[in-house]
């Protein structure tokens, strides 16, 4: 934990004189609990591929520590993140791409989707062509909202029904929320998925699915130890509510009750997708 430590003070002194430091922190928790998910995993020999990598920590963190890693991401919503990849890695080992024209002369052992799938239009020709990418042996991991579980975390906001009618009720909360942080088209992005898509997506097509249920646990360990007071979500009641909930199943110790619980609601889910022969999509 101590070398985190530092890698994250390492990353504010390169940047923090342009990002605020609410952003930096937000950029080293998305780090940080994608890191946790592969670092057990993950060997020196194997080719890794962080798609929509952000603000590029992870494939900076892991290139200091000798890893083979790769990055892309489009940066549509999200100029500040690029402008600190630009920083820390400059391009050379980050593409600005979307999944649609990747190209790749290589196949990966490891791809790490975090917060990725729940904002692509065309998910299933985009998870078609980086299943194709993966070697004999290769894993996929997809980090994201459950949107079984009515909240939706980018905004702070409960789902009422569907998405289209959440958008009606909270309209303009939305879109000052898009215009405070420069995230113009977010809401518009999220495809609102679901587990029981992404199953039926693989479905006879020689690849195993793996559920993690122990993920949202570890999430919220994670919140409670890295709480950002700063956050752009502070004066929320819906943030207020989750970290207090987060602290009472953290100090009571429901938390580690909490993979036995039925997986809707589990507000965010890991799904790992391995090859069960070479077989290509």
């Amino acid at each position: 934990m101590n070398n985190l430590i530092n890698f994250k003070e390492y990353i504010f002194s390169l940047t923090s004189t342009n990002i605020s430091e609410n952003q930096l922190q937000s950029f080293f928790n998305s780090f940080y609990s994608g890191f946790l998910e592969i670092k057990e995993i993950i060997s020196h020999e194997d080719e890794i591929l962080d798609v929509g990598c952000g603000a590029g920590l992870l494939i900076n963190y892991l290139n200091s520590q000798g890893y083979k890693i790769q990055g892309f991401d489009n940066y549509q919503f999200d100029s500040i993140a690029k402008e600190v990849n630009n920083k820390i890695n400059g391009s050379i080992d980050v593409r600005e791409s979307n999944i649609l024209e990747y190209k790749s002369n290589k196949v990966f052992d490891l791809i790490l989707l975090n917060n990725v799938i729940e904002h692509l239009d065309n998910w299933e020709e985009s998870i078609a062509i980086l299943s194709n990418l993966l070697s004999p042996k290769g894993k996929m991991i997809l980090l994201f909202p459950n949107y079984n579980f009515p909240f939706e975390i980018h905004f702070m906001l409960p789902i009422i029904i569907n998405k289209k009618i959440t958008n009606k009720i909270f309209r303009n909360r939305i879109n000052n929320f898009e215009y405070k942080n420069n995230y113009i088209g977010l809401w518009d992005s999220l495809n609102f998925i679901k587990v029981y898509e992404i199953k039926n997506f693989y479905k006879n097509k020689n690849f195993t699915l793996k559920i993690d249920k122990d993920y949202f646990p570890k999430l919220l360990k994670i919140l409670i130890l890295n709480i950002n007071k700063k956050s752009m979500h502070k004066k929320s009641i819906f943030y207020k509510t989750i970290i207090f909930l987060a602290k009472s199943f953290y100090k009571s110790r429901l938390i580690k009750l909490y993979k036995f619980a039925p997986l809707r609601i589990h507000p965010f889910i890991k799904i790992t997708v391995e090859r069960n022969h070479q077989n290509i999509i």
